[in-house]
């Protein structure tokens, strides 16, 4: 088993994205190029499903270790913690401030701890590609980032579907505090895109919608909001958060009145045209 997480996470190291020197600077100094690529069942030639992950955060760190297995006693707590900017250092690098606890599950997996915490030992991988969305939504009243969100999906889930039912349970009750974020997240049997963003400034909760790669297809995120139209009664292809059309409509982002919701174009608007469209 370990044997082959092992082979993933080296993948997961070798596939660091290129010098930012030859893409286009669109974030102020910082070029953005965490790339995810998706691939459902039957479309990879050993049946594989997959995700992956290229990483350019350029302030997380680069080693790799094995978390283990932890069973803790009834009643536990857990403190969580959110990256923060920390410029003092000669490299830039993250420090981390505590938000909150949260109650500890009694069994947690085993997963390969890196950047983002990747896969565990139920072989649920999840992969990371930011695109931030609209800044208004992001709110620092939660207590949970997509690191920790992520490590909390693998320590505490074996299948996709678990992990996004997780991400709901845990970010409607404690809240999400960071920018938009697209985590793939993969198991043995499928593969899906799920998209997150705050709930706005000042609120506690988040947004979010999920689609499933369709068996025998591939998808990519880079750098921005993919999710288009969402049916709802196909809760095995589409999932989202019960405020997902409310918050579009009451802030003006969508109007029914006018064509079908899209997710990318209400809560992503810039992230088709002026971002993705320009990395090379």
């Amino acid at each position: 088993m370990f044997k082959r997480l092992l082979a993933v996470s080296i993948f997961i190291l070798i596939s660091w994205p290129l010098s930012g020197a030859d893409r286009p600077d669109h974030t102020g100094g910082r070029p953005d190029a965490c790339t995810s690529i998706t691939v459902a069942k039957g479309a990879f030639v050993d049946g594989s499903v997959i995700t992956s992950h290229t990483c350019d955060s350029h302030r997380t760190r680069t080693n790799l270790d094995m978390a283990s297995p932890g069973i803790y006693p009834k009643g536990s707590r857990l403190l969580l913690q959110k990256r923060v900017n920390d410029d003092s250092l000669a490299m830039p690098a993250y420090q981390f401030v505590p938000t909150g606890e949260i109650q500890q599950a009694e069994r947690t997996h085993g997963y390969i701890n890196t950047a983002y915490p990747c896969m565990n030992d139920k072989q649920l991988a999840v992969g990371e590609s930011t695109f931030g969305g609209r800044k208004n939504l992001q709110s620092e009243k939660g207590f949970i980032d997509c690191t920790i969100l992520v490590r909390l999906m693998l320590e505490r889930c074996s299948t996709a579907r678990e992990a996004i039912r997780l991400a709901d349970d845990l970010t409607g009750r404690y809240g999400y505090n960071d920018e938009g974020e697209c985590l793939t997240i993969a198991d043995t049997s499928e593969v899906w895109h799920f998209e997150i963003t705050g709930p706005g400034a000042g609120n506690t909760g988040a947004i979010w919608a999920a689609r499933r790669v369709p068996d025998g297809q591939a998808s990519v995120n880079a750098n921005a909001s993919r999710i288009r139209q969402l049916d709802l009664s196909k809760p095995d292809e589409c999932l989202a958060s019960r405020n997902v059309f409310r918050v579009a409509q009451d802030s003006g982002w969508w109007n029914s009145s006018k064509g079908p919701f899209e997710f990318c174009y209400a809560y992503d608007p810039e992230g088709r045209s002026s971002f993705a469209a320009r990395r090379r």
